[in-house]
């Protein structure tokens, strides 16, 4: 179960690609240590998912291997563009391998599952996002473009992806399968989206131009209100920046009446360093952590402002 996101974060002088999620996964308790945004091995694009987690990690896993095993892919002499129908394909092709099915069942049952996935196109000189989700009369997965939402100020690209969701394909797919239809109350993709529109209706930002770390702040509030079942654990979060490469984020968090470093939703030790800049998620300041290299000092600044 999942709430993730995608965003373009518009600063004064440059944009970077966010992709943030909680870190909890259900198979009858639940486990919130759990990564689900996944730096590719290029360095200038991320996957992030919400569904089924049988069908998404091996996917997930497919998709680092094929950008690591394919040279053009990996020194990135191809475009993301170029990468996007290459994973597509891999996932489709690994779908048609799929056999030995249950007695009296001749295919795969229809997976639960929607992708993410995006980052910095030095063709189009801009960030791009794609949303992969499976369709049921072609049995195959397609994708979708991500563009500027609507009708909700200017340059604002964002993505949310919930499991459940209450949508219309999912309606139908319940009713395909046979199952109970999702609760609109339990639907944490609508539910953070409203949130969403309330914070900038509440900072007077609603017609205004790009983003900076609203969804962050949404999915921050909605993991410590407990509001659903179905997300938990810490937030996590990585960039994608304009020079072509990713940063994973620790997140300071409280744990057990402590606070601690969570990085991609697993928490650390405490005689472990977090060698990556690490975000206080009330002040949104960015700290250097113990262990992270003079090199990173870029990164030490205030990520609420300019950074």
């Amino acid at each position: 179960m999942t709430l993730s996101m995608a965003w373009v974060r518009t600063l004064k002088d440059r944009e970077e690609l966010v992709f943030c999620s909680d870190s909890r996964l259900r198979f009858g308790c639940a486990w919130d240590a759990c990564q689900k945004v996944f730096p590719l091995p290029r360095g200038d694009c991320a996957i992030t998912f919400a569904g089924d987690t049988k069908f998404a990690f091996p996917f997930i896993h497919a998709a680092m291997n094929a950008v690591s095993l394919h040279q053009g892919s990996r020194r990135r002499l191809v475009d993301i563009t170029v990468v996007k129908p290459f994973l597509l394909k891999a996932i489709n092709s690994m779908l048609s391998q799929i056999s030995d099915f249950p007695q009296g069942e001749t295919e795969y049952e229809e997976p639960e599952l929607r992708l993410v996935f995006g980052g910095y196109s030095w063709l189009k000189k801009e960030f791009v996002i794609w949303k992969f989700h499976f369709n049921p009369g072609e049995r195959e997965f397609r994708h979708a473009e991500v563009r500027d939402w609507k009708g909700l100020g200017s340059a604002r690209k964002i993505i949310f992806l919930g499991d459940p969701e209450a949508s219309l394909s999912a309606m139908k797919r319940a009713q395909r399968k046979g199952e109970c239809k999702p609760n609109p109350e339990d639907d944490v993709q609508e539910l953070a989206k409203k949130r969403f529109i309330e914070l900038l209706a509440d900072r007077n930002i609603t017609d205004g131009f790009g983003l900076n770390m609203e969804p962050f702040e949404v999915l921050r509030d909605m993991l410590r209100s407990e509001i659903s079942p179905h997300v938990g654990g810490s937030p996590q979060l990585v960039k994608i920046y304009q020079h072509l490469n990713a940063q994973p984020f620790g997140i300071r968090w409280a744990s057990e009446s402590r606070s601690s470093i969570a990085i991609l939703g697993r928490v650390l030790e405490a005689t472990e360093k977090a060698h990556v800049p690490v975000l206080n998620p009330d002040t949104l300041d960015v700290e250097r952590s113990n262990g992270v290299d003079s090199d990173d000092a870029s990164e030490v600044e205030v990520v609420g402002e300019d950074s």
